[in-house]
């Protein structure tokens, strides 16, 4: 026979268990605090979280992140800066200075990760002699920052001074893309990843966006007509990565994740169409959760 108590305590554990499982539920649906000041309304849950980041990045986070994976310096400053932009891009700039508070803030964390990007220690093991110097990669997410910082510049000789180092360093990455054989551009030699070409592709949108310019629309236009011929026959995603005369290797859920963030900027359409097959091929659900 069973001991009399093993029933309370299954009992007992299937409550826990339904327990644990509404509450994390709960917690993915989560909505943020928003704060409002003069300036708007801004993610105060980011603002903290980014607070936090902060001390850590200052205190070398970034040259930690880089014994990781090879890449880990410049993503963990990359994207630093750019939640930094996301955070302040919105707000208004006050009336009395100019500019919000969180968005000087902003700006010098932005250009405390350019300058680290911009650095000896962030170019290091990236090569120089590539088509496009230090690799797509590099460059991209460089110029990608430096596009989202343009947005929270205010007008004057620093200004002006971004503005002229964004169109040249697009001007460069539009030039490559135009001699190319192909639709990507290396990272490394011998290694071409998509995903980083389209970072490269959507600094080169982020500016005809800003300035409601067609700068770079040829540009753009034929790379997409050139992916849209080499996308990965089994699900019609762009690939993980590319090799030259050869079938794409396929698609990965990671490096999708990353592209489908960055496609809206550069064609809304084909974004849709690819964001719909990455739902199919690679978006499940447990318990009402993705």
């Amino acid at each position: 026979m069973f001991p009399k108590f093993l029933p309370a305590a299954c009992r007992a554990f299937l409550l826990l268990l339904m327990g644990l499982l509404l509450f994390f539920n709960g917690s993915f649906h989560h909505s943020p605090t928003f704060a409002v000041s003069s300036e708007g309304a801004y993610n105060k849950d980011v603002y903290q979280q980014l607070q936090f980041l902060k001390t850590a990045m200052h205190a070398g986070a970034a040259t930690e992140m880089q014994q990781l994976f090879p890449e880990g310096f410049i993503f963990m400053n990359a994207l630093y800066g750019l939640t930094w932009a996301d955070l302040a891009i919105p707000l208004k700039p006050a009336t009395t200075s100019g500019i919000s508070e969180i968005c000087q803030e902003a700006n010098a964390e932005i250009a405390f990760a350019r300058a680290a990007i911009a650095s000896r220690q962030g170019r290091r093991i990236f090569q120089q002699n590539l088509p496009l110097p230090y690799g797509v990669f590099y460059r991209g997410w460089a110029n990608y920052l430096r596009g989202k910082q343009l947005q929270l510049a205010r007008p004057g000789p620093d200004s002006l001074a971004l503005l002229a180092q964004f169109r040249e360093e697009a001007d460069a990455i539009a030039q490559a893309f135009d001699q190319a054989p192909g639709p990507y551009l290396e990272s490394y030699s011998q290694g071409t990843w998509p995903a980083d070409n389209c970072l490269a592709i959507a600094s080169l949108a982020s500016y005809d966006h800003l300035f409601h310019s067609s700068r770079y629309q040829t540009t753009i236009q034929n790379w997409l007509a050139q992916v849209k011929t080499s996308l990965d026959p089994t699900t019609g995603l762009i690939p993980h990565s590319f090799y030259p005369g050869q079938a794409p290797p396929g698609a990965r859920g990671s490096s999708q994740s990353l592209i489908l963030a960055l496609l809206p900027d550069i064609d809304t359409a084909f974004a849709r169409e690819q964001y719909a097959l990455y739902r199919r091929h690679f978006v499940d659900q447990k318990f009402g959760l993705p």
